[in-house]
C-alpha cells in the first residue's frame, strides 16, 4: 500500500499556495482512479500550466522505494536543456518530453526555482489573444436529427462535450440553437473548458465542455423572432448580437 508524505516531507502545499495567491487558481481534480493527482488550469482559456502527480521513484530511476510528489510544467526548449539534471528536474512524465518538464517536490530542487519554472510554464500557455468587452456571446446550431442535445445533458449531468471553434474561449456563452424541426434557441451554456484533445474520424481537432445553465420554451426565441435581431441562419457557430444576448439573459 503507497504510503502518503506528510506534508512537511513535501512542497506541493506550499507551491499550490503560492500558485493561488499569485494566479487565483485551485488546483482540480479530473481523476477519479488517481485522486492525489491535481492539474492547474488559467481561468480563461481553461488551458493546464501545471500538472501535480504522485509517482513510484523506481519509474524515475531513483533509489528507494515508495513515491514521490511531481510538479509537470511547460519549458522552453532552450531553456529546459539548463535545467534537466536526472536528479531532482527531468524531462515531462506523462507529457510531451520536448516541451514539458517533471520536477521532483521533495526538496532535492528549491521551493524558488520551482516558482521560477511554475511562472515560466503561466507564461508559455497563456492565452495571448486579446478579448475586448471579456466574454463572448455565441449562436451555435444543434441538428436534432444528428444528436438529442436534451438526453445528452441529462445523460451527462447538465453538461456536454461539443467541437470547438477557435474563437470560443472559456467562460464565454453558447447559446444553441436547435435547427429543424424545432427552429429556436433552447440553451444557454457557460464554457466551462476548451482545447480538449479529440483524435477521431472527420476534421474535429478540439472539443469544449459545456455546462447548462438555462433551458427556454421554443416561443422565446424561435426562427422568427431572430430575424429582427438580424438573424437570418445559423449554419455554423456565429457571434451573437448583444441585443439578442439581453433579450435572453
Amino acid at each position: 500500500m503507497e504510503t502518503i508524505k506528510p506534508e512537511s516531507d513535501t512542497l506541493r502545499p506550499r507551491v499550490l499556495r503560492a500558485a493561488a495567491e499569485k494566479y487565483g487558481v485551485e488546483p482540480e481534480f479530473p481523476w477519479a482512479a488517481s485522486p492525489e493527482n491535481a492539474v492547474l488550469r488559467h481561468s480563461g482559456s481553461g488551458k493546464w500550466f501545471a500538472l501535480f502527480l504522485r509517482v513510484e521513484r523506481k519509474k524515475l530511476g531513483l533509489p528507494e522505494s515508495g513515491t514521490v510528489d511531481l510538479l509537470d510544467v511547460k519549458c522552453d526548449p532552450l531553456l529546459a536543456g539548463s535545467f534537466l539534471d536526472g536528479r531532482g528536474i527531468f524531462p515531462g512524465y506523462h507529457m510531451p518530453k520536448t516541451h514539458w518538464i517533471s520536477i521532483l517536490l521533495d526538496g532535492t530542487v528549491p521551493l524558488d526555482q520551482i516558482l521560477f519554472l511554475l511562472d515560466v510554464s503561466f507564461s508559455l500557455t497563456s492565452d495571448k489573444r486579446a478579448r475586448p468587452g471579456g466574454p463572448q456571446a455565441w449562436l451555435v446550431p444543434a441538428n436534432p436529427k444528428v444528436y438529442d442535445v436534451e438526453r445528452g445533458f441529462t445523460e451527462n449531468h447538465g453538461e456536454l462535450t461539443w467541437k470547438q471553434t477557435a474563437s470560443i474561449a472559456r467562460g464565454d456563452l453558447v447559446y444553441l440553437y436547435v435547427t429543424a424541426p424545432v427552429c429556436a434557441v433552447l440553451y444557454q451554456c457557460e464554457v466551462i473548458e476548451t482545447d480538449i484533445s479529440y483524435s477521431g474520424d472527420g476534421p474535429v481537432r478540439r472539443l469544449m465542455r459545456l455546462k447548462r445553465r438555462k433551458r427556454y420554451a421554443p416561443s422565446v426565441m424561435p426562427r422568427e423572432k431572430m430575424r429582427t435581431y438580424g438573424v437570418f441562419a445559423v449554419r455554423s457557430p456565429r457571434r451573437m448580437p448583444p441585443q439578442m444576448a439581453e433579450a435572453l439573459r
